[in-house]
């Protein structure tokens, strides 16, 4: 392991550390839900931007090169906090990190319901709310105040901004994107890949690969991946 990694391993505590993925606006947000949780000691960021190791304000600022590095560490875990899905998921491809070194990062004022199945590397803000019987996949970020209610399911890597309603028996596919305010009514189902716009009304299923808005919601164009493809 690199020196400047041990150097700030040998002044932390004997909590587990969290790397944060992501050294952006979402980082820093994620970095406050860690210390309110108070189960992680945060051991830094990590990102493209960055090259190599700096410690900045005694925590790493790592390029993603170096991960691997962390990963053989039984006591350091990582959690995604990049907005776009599809750029969370291709990190994850990109630099092959099991799931099982994904923490749970949950801000104590979230509900989660006893009977939620839960997946791994949820990001979950204040006042986020997810009733019984969800089913929650993997790389998830929850925002303030929204709501996944009773039997919906969420696909991995997808993100529900804040105030957005996920109502009772909701379908939504991996590397969806809800914006802000919006609400879907119950017991639709929404394909893969999916943005819908803030304050959007959803009356009815939408299918992979669409940028929709509107309320009542309408399907305006194919939505691109990250790479410019649907």
């Amino acid at each position: 392991m690199d020196m400047s990694i041990c150097h700030v391993l040998q002044g932390m505590t004997t909590k587990p550390k969290l790397m944060i993925i992501g050294g952006g606006g979402l980082g820093q947000v994620a970095q406050q839900v860690a210390q309110q949780q108070n189960k992680y000691e945060v051991l830094g960021f990590c990102d493209d931007a960055y090259k190599g190791i700096n410690i900045h304000h005694g925590k790493l600022n790592i390029a993603p090169g170096y991960l691997s590095e962390l990963v053989p560490q039984p006591d350091i875990y990582f959690v995604l906090a990049i907005g776009d899905p599809a750029i969370r998921q291709s990190f994850i491809t990109r630099y092959e990190l099991p799931l099982s070194k994904f923490a749970n990062v949950i801000h104590p004022l979230a509900f989660i319901a006893d009977n939620v199945t839960v997946g791994q590397g949820i990001l979950a803000m204040p006042y986020a709310i997810v009733n019984s019987g969800a089913q929650l996949g993997n790389h998830l970020v929850l925002n303030s105040a929204s709501i996944v209610e009773h039997k919906s399911q969420v696909g991995d890597f997808t993100s529900i901004s804040p105030k957005a309603v996920i109502c009772g028996g909701v379908t939504i596919g991996a590397e969806s994107f809800i914006g802000a305010g919006a609400t879907i009514v119950q017991c639709l189902h929404l394909g893969q890949h999916v943005l819908v716009g803030a304050n959007s009304l959803v009356l009815h299923d939408l299918p992979d690969n669409v940028v929709a808005y509107g309320s009542p919601i309408r399907v305006i164009k194919p939505r691109l991946n990250a790479v410019g493809q649907p």
